[in-house]
């Protein structure tokens, strides 16, 4: 029993000590998604497994029997973890919390001259209406969050809305940006359908006047796309080579399946011609 007790208060340890790089990182991007979920976790976890080795200690001695040293010191050490966890999470969630507050409270003059450099991401709608409201901001990012479940029409209204606060503000349009660049990386889709990678359509259409006008069928259709959502700015494409490397630690940038050619004519022509096309639809 003794072992079953140090074995499972090492279960805790590992437990709390696994939390600890994402409660030191908490705000990280890679949260974005289930931001809400991530905090209730931290937050809770940490109080949960203090809370039970405080009982766990007050148990043992108001038993009269004292715990093996190991089990205690186990316990001291997830006590110790829970605290630190616990608290680095509510720190930086208070420290965010706090520098929303001050941004949206601050010199109406000192926002807008910031804004007109800025381009911001957002989860919150209603913290997106301040900040545009305050004038703190030149342009939005769509990820696919911001997209998911909404129609095309739907989305193109909240852009619109966007738009005409602009208007009523006389101020220039609002850059709408998002990274649509084809098949991994399509952050709009759905509600746009997904369109292959670029790279399956270089590789289908070896002979240049072919590449080149299936490059101007595939960039009229995304931008006629992106112009339906409101969206004016593409950050695409993507104007690595490929070398054929590929790491399995780089889960990010993957750009062995993202980059249009290993061939840099090739990657030039298509980048060139893409954007050009893409641009004339959005803009009209």
């Amino acid at each position: 029993m003794k072992y079953l007790n140090v074995a499972f208060a090492l279960a805790r340890l590992t437990l709390i000590g696994a939390l600890m790089p994402f409660a030191i990182g908490w705000r990280t991007p890679l949260f974005a998604g289930w931001r809400l979920t991530a905090l209730i976790v931290l937050i809770a976890l940490p109080l949960a497994v203090i809370a039970f080795e405080l009982w766990t200690l007050r148990t043992t001695q108001s038993a009269s029997r004292a715990a093996p040293r190991a089990l205690r010191f186990i316990s001291l050490v997830s006590i110790l973890l829970g605290v630190v966890a616990f608290g680095a999470t509510a720190t930086l969630e208070g420290q965010f919390r706090y520098k929303r507050h001050t941004v949206l409270n601050a010199d109406q003059r000192a926002l807008e001259q910031l804004g007109r450099h800025l381009l911001i991401g957002y989860r919150d709608s209603s913290m997106l209406d301040a900040l545009i409201e305050r004038r703190a901001t030149a342009g939005v990012f769509l990820s696919a969050l911001n997209v998911q479940g909404k129609s095309i029409a739907t989305i193109g209204q909240e852009i619109a809305g966007l738009q005409e606060i602009r208007r009523q503000q006389k101020l220039d349009p609002l850059w709408i940006a998002t990274d649509q660049e084809g098949g991994a990386v399509s952050r709009a889709s759905p509600p746009l359908s997904r369109m292959p990678a670029l790279a399956e359509i270089v590789a289908l259409h070896r002979d240049r006047a072919e590449r080149q006008l299936a490059v101007a069928q595939y960039a009229a259709r995304q931008g006629r796309e992106l112009a339906s959502l409101g969206v004016n700015l593409n950050f695409a494409p993507v104007v690595d080579l490929n070398h054929g490397v590929v790491n399995p630690d780089d889960r990010l940038t993957r750009i062995a399946s993202r980059a249009i050619s290993g061939d840099p004519a090739v990657v030039t022509e298509v980048a060139r011609h893409l954007p050009e096309t893409i641009q004339l639809l959005i803009h009209g």
